[in-house]
Order: C-alpha cells, then sequence, then structure tokens
C-alpha cells in the first residue's frame, strides 16, 4: 500500500470523507472514533426530553464502509503533526495523511462551588440518555422544579424548550430561567426572527436573562451575576464549545472555540497533509469569521477534505471548498424558525417539519424514513414513556 489516510472522527464530515476516498485500493484508510456508530447530532434534544427514541440517533458505521476501511473505536487523545502520528488510549497510529473532522464538545464549566446534583451538558448521545434519565428524577424529587440553563444558542434554546414540554406533559410545572453574559440572544438572527423565538419564550414563560452569567453553584442551589439565587435546580449548561482532542503537539492556528484554522483547501495552515473538516476547522473563505458550524457545511467539508486528500496522493492540483448554504432552522418542538437559502425567512410549523426531513435524509438505514416521518407526524407522533 502507497499510503495510509487516518480519519479522525465518524460524523457528518468523516464519512463524507471517507466516501471520497474510498475506490482506492491503494489507500490504507483508518477511521477512528470512541463510537461503533454514528449520531444523527440534530435529533440529541428530542431523545434528551424522550420525545424521541433512542435508536433513531445511531447507525452502526461498519454499515456505512466498505472492507478497505479499517474501524477503530478507540478515544484519540492527542496528534503529533511532526511525527505524523495519533495516539489513543490503546495504541499509537502513523500516517501520511490525516483528516481531522472529530468535530467540537461542550466546554466544561468552571464554577468555585463546584456543580448541583442535577446537572446536564449535550454534546453526545451518552449525555442526551443521561439527561433524560436525570431530569425524570429531578421532577419526581422536586417539589418545585427550576430548569436553569446557561446559555441561549442554539442547543440550548432547543433542549430548555423539549424538556419544559416533558415537564408539562408529565404534570409538572418547571419553571425555567435562561441567562446569557450577551448582550441578546441569537444575535444572528434579524430583529423579526429573534422578536419570534422572544415571543415563543414568553408563552411558556420563560424568564431570559441577558447580560448575566451563573457564579456558583453547588448542591443547594445557584447564585447567578445578578445576585439572585435559584434554589435546587436543574442546571444545564450550554455555553461555548472547544476542541474535541485533548492535545495537539504542534502549533496551529486555532480559534477561540477551538477550531483549527484552514486554508481554502481544507488543508492545516502550515501542514500540507493534513485536513480538518466540518465543526473541527474554522473556514474563513474571505470573510473574518469563521463558517458557522451546521451539518450542510460538515458534509460538503468532508467531501472535499477526502476529494483533496486523495488529489495530493494523486499528484493533482487541490480545488478549493465553495460552501453552499441551504439556511438553518431553530426547531422549538411545537414550531421553529428557519431561513432557506438564507434568504426567506419561515416561521411556525413548516422550518419544523424541514428539520425532521432533512433528519431523516441525513439519516441512514431504515431511521431514515422513520425520521423523515416525524416532520408528518410532528406532535402527533409517539411519546417516549
Amino acid at each position: 500500500m502507497d499510503a495510509t489516510v487516518i480519519i479522525i472522527g465518524a460524523g457528518f464530515a468523516g464519512l463524507q470523507a471517507v466516501k471520497a476516498l474510498c475506490g482506492r485500493s491503494s489507500l490504507r484508510i483508518l477511521l477512528i472514533d470512541k463510537n461503533p456508530y454514528t449520531v444523527m447530532l440534530p435529533v440529541l434534544p428530542d431523545v434528551a426530553a424522550g420525545f424521541m427514541e433512542e435508536s433513531l440517533s445511531r447507525y452502526p458505521v461498519a454499515r456505512l464502509v466498505n472492507g478497505t476501511v479499517a474501524l477503530i473505536t478507540e478515544t484519540v487523545r492527542s496528534i503529533s503533526l511532526a511525527g505524523k502520528k495519533v495516539t489513543t488510549d490503546n495504541n499509537v497510529y502513523r500516517y501520511d495523511y490525516l483528516i481531522i473532522t472529530s468535530g467540537s464538545t461542550p466546554s466544561p464549566p468552571k464554577l468555585p462551588d463546584g456543580l448541583p446534583r442535577y446537572f446536564g451538558q449535550l454534546g453526545s448521545l451518552d449525555d442526551a440518555i443521561r439527561i433524560q434519565r436525570q431530569f425524570h428524577a429531578y421532577l419526581k424529587n422536586t417539589p418545585h422544579p427550576h430548569l436553569l440553563c446557561a446559555g441561549t444558542g442554539y442547543t440550548g434554546i432547543e433542549l430548555a424548550v423539549c424538556l419544559k414540554a416533558r415537564s408539562i406533559e408529565l404534570g409538572k410545572e418547571t419553571a425555567v430561567t435562561m441567562v446569557d453574559p450577551a448582550k441578546q440572544i441569537l444575535p444572528f438572527l434579524n430583529l423579526s426572527e429573534r422578536t419570534y423565538v422572544a415571543g415563543f419564550l414568553a408563552s411558556l414563560d420563560f424568564t431570559v436573562l441577558t447580560g448575566v452569567s451563573v457564579s456558583s453553584a453547588d448542591a443547594a442551589g445557584a447564585t447567578l451575576s445578578n445576585g439572585r439565587v435559584v434554589p435546587a435546580p436543574f442546571l444545564l449548561w450550554s455555553s461555548g464549545s472547544s476542541f474535541s482532542i485533548p492535545s495537539i503537539s504542534d502549533s496551529v492556528e486555532q480559534t477561540g472555540d477551538g477550531r483549527i484554522a484552514v486554508d481554502r483547501f481544507l488543508q492545516v495552515k502550515g501542514h500540507r497533509d493534513v485536513f480538518a473538516a466540518g465543526d473541527a476547522c474554522a473556514f474563513f473563505g474571505d470573510g473574518k469569521t469563521p463558517l458557522r458550524k451546521a451539518v450542510h457545511y460538515a458534509c460538503g467539508s468532508g467531501r472535499r477534505a477526502g476529494a483533496n486528500c486523495c488529489r495530493l496522493i494523486k499528484g493533482k492540483p487541490l480545488l478549493p471548498f465553495s460552501p453552499f448554504d441551504a439556511g438553518w432552522v431553530l426547531p422549538l418542538h411545537e414550531c421553529g424558525v428557519g431561513r432557506l437559502f438564507n434568504r426567506i425567512t419561515l416561521k411556525g410549523t413548516l422550518p419544523l417539519r424541514l428539520h425532521y426531513f432533512m433528519c431523516g435524509v441525513r439519516n441512514h438505514g431504515a431511521n431514515r424514513l422513520k425520521t423523515a416521518l416525524v416532520a408528518v407526524t410532528l406532535l402527533k407522533r409517539k411519546k417516549a414513556a
């Protein structure tokens, strides 16, 4: 074999990179992921609240790759770009070419007094299952439940809305407070879209505090930066993200949230044999801010990174990544808000249906149809016990 290519991460970007590389029998392709399954990340808030079966959010990676790909289910601990090696919990793997598609992970809270008894952070399927179990126990054991969410981004709002809906379904009135040190929620939305989301949250009796953060928390409660104390909350931490691999032993340019800066060919700057794609990379294009994290960008960049890796091996000119903006949707359990092709604003159930339909399109096997059908059934879909 004339080259070994390691791909770290079997998510949207990683699987597209694999597809682009497959078919070259002379390549030794190693796909490393800590799980033997790939995860449909956009439905994790539904799984965490018990509105969607866990089985619909995962699919075995082995069924998605052919025999030319070696699937290694180990956790990557470090990368040495100079040494051209990837170190996991158990082994060291050497590569000729590397594609980093490891995604991102939630930033851990730094609170001086520890954490309350009930705490959740959503970054993986295991997290979603843990939140579902913990929130059910919290509602059962707490006379006056209070959901406190640190962070008012996509994930925080989506998850808080889903858990509020779950508490209503279980007949347990739950107060919800969301805090964010930023001056406003969802700053990338226009005024009309932001007003729609704020109005929907108000209809659920959410208290949204901007310019406020969680200062400390312990078993008794949480103290906010404005001096308010929230007794015995279920604390959701959805504030920031970081690079998912603990250590890169060589100097690379990274953004504040840990994403690795890449050039227009998705090569890591200063390392022509290393590519990055999906949520692991910061692609600036011609702008001053990196491309936002989105499934369609992850798929497109993963596909281009894999194709350019092939072209580099063959000695062909690399092709620039030209991202196509298909738009975005913020699902709110009963409704949603979004922008089609980042131009046409959608509100109500239409963007929510579009969200589940696209989750179905991006899913795999029998999960594809079952997930897409949620776009039709919406609130009539079977709720988990």
